[in-house]
């Protein structure tokens, strides 16, 4: 994390962390703030750099980033605890399909017709070639 802010062209005399995963840089924040009582291992995802020109909270700081990268916090029990959203997901199982069945087809494709199937996609998303601004595209399927 730069707090020069001279990160575009390469001083990074202060900073601790050039690169890293996104639960190293809310890890630091945290401890920069002073916090310790904190749980980042189930946070996923990189980040490319982090500025804070300002001084600011820690929470100024962390929110948008909870933001853009669908993490939520939780207090439980005095612990601030930090999950990804995409990784709320159930334990893996085993996939059979793989295996060759006796008197089954390898492949099956199922049809279904046009109005079965949405004629629209809508989504938001935070751009990065925009330094994080909330952009949105559309697909209109013509029938």
């Amino acid at each position: 994390m730069e707090r020069r802010c001279h990160w575009r062209i390469g001083h990074w005399l202060n900073g601790r962390l050039g690169g890293g995963t996104l639960a190293e840089v809310v890890a630091a924040l945290l401890r920069d703030h002073g916090f310790d009582d904190f749980d980042v291992s189930e946070v996923s995802g990189d980040l490319l750099g982090y500025v804070q020109g300002d001084i600011a909270s820690a929470r100024s700081l962390i929110e948008p980033l909870l933001e853009a990268f669908q993490i939520d916090a939780i207090e439980d029990a005095g612990l601030r605890r930090f999950r990804s959203r995409m990784r709320a997901s159930l334990p893996a199982l085993p996939v059979e399909i793989l295996v060759d069945r006796q008197d089954e087809p390898l492949w099956q494709e199922t049809r279904g017709h046009d109005s079965d199937f949405a004629a629209e996609a809508l989504v938001s998303f935070y751009d990065l070639d925009l330094d994080y601004e909330q952009a949105s595209a559309r697909s209109h399927r013509v029938a």
